[in-house]
């Protein structure tokens, strides 16, 4: 880790894996210590009990990649041995559930351990209509400076800090659902419908957003069973990087695909297509392909 003389026990080791195209969250897991990983606290290292897989599957036939699947990341939240006591973070979450399908919440910190001030707020709610469909928002907003981060090019061996951005503003809206309508006329596991979108300025700093600021990301996708032996699964992903912190080429990208996968006892086939299209900062095209695979 970037840090020695970690604090014992403080370590919050979790593996993430986001999706391949939109970068979003996909699971979390939290590792247990002795069991999955052991750590040597005076050195800031960790050594897991089994190899970490770089990709999970993630259900695709199509993939331009050589490697393919849902990136996989190692997450590790830890407390070192401070010098002084001159500066303090401070926070607070609140949960309020309201009857059974509503639930409210509250968030807000306050950092000042590194170079400068940092303030977040944010607001979040929860409604559940039926056993598994749920729909959620969060709005949050912040004012001041990104925390330093450390950067290594050699493994972890050495870090180096990275300077941090003058004091700025932002705030972040994210919404998404996950709907069974089938559950709503007594046939739960007939369909499944997601959709989700997200928004950050380029101002706003929360932990883990870096890469996703100046971002717009919207989508949706649904699991349709068309028979007993028939599935048949949509999806619509669109992202706009037009005031993205980091600089890249693409402005913004829109990935739809379809699959219809088809299962007896012995085998099964399945068919996919998949089409790609990429736009440079100023809108103009910069690659429009097609994808198609079939597996037996």
């Amino acid at each position: 880790m970037s840090h020695r003389n970690v604090v014992q026990g403080s370590e919050e080791v979790t593996i993430v894996v986001r999706d391949v195209n939109t970068g979003l969250m996909l699971s979390r897991q939290r590792q247990q210590r002795n069991v999955d990983y052991t750590i040597k606290y005076d050195e800031g290292r960790i050594v897991f009990n089994r190899p970490v897989s770089s990709v999970v599957e993630s259900g695709s036939l199509v993939s331009p990649t050589i490697l393919s699947g849902h990136p996989v990341r190692v997450q590790i939240d830890y407390e070192t041995v401070a010098d002084t006591m001159d500066k303090t973070a401070t926070g607070a979450r609140a949960r309020q559930q309201l009857g059974d399908h509503v639930a409210v919440g509250a968030t807000y910190v306050k950092d000042e351990l590194d170079r400068g001030r940092h303030e977040l707020a944010g607001f979040d709610t929860e409604v559940r209509v039926g056993k598994a469909t749920r729909f959620t928002a969060e709005y949050a907003a912040s004012s001041g400076t990104d925390s330093l981060a450390f950067v290594s090019g050699d493994g972890g061996i050495t870090y180096t800090p990275v300077a941090t951005t003058g004091v700025q503003n932002g705030s972040s809206l994210e919404g998404g659902d996950r709907a069974r309508p089938g559950e709503w006329f007594g046939r739960p596991g007939l369909y499944t419908v997601r959709a989700y979108f997200k928004k950050l300025d380029p101002g706003f700093f929360a932990s883990g957003t870096f890469v996703e600021q100046g971002t717009e990301k919207a989508g949706v996708n649904a699991d349709l069973r068309l028979s007993a032996k028939d599935t048949l699964q949509i999806r619509y992903d669109h992202e706009d990087r037009a005031g993205a912190t980091l600089p890249t080429a693409v402005g913004q990208t829109t990935i739809g695909s379809a699959q219809w996968s088809h299962t007896e006892k012995r085998w099964g086939v399945a068919a996919e297509l998949q089409s790609t299209d990429t736009k440079n900062a100023a809108g103009q095209p910069m690659n429009r392909s097609g994808f198609a695979a079939v597996r037996l």
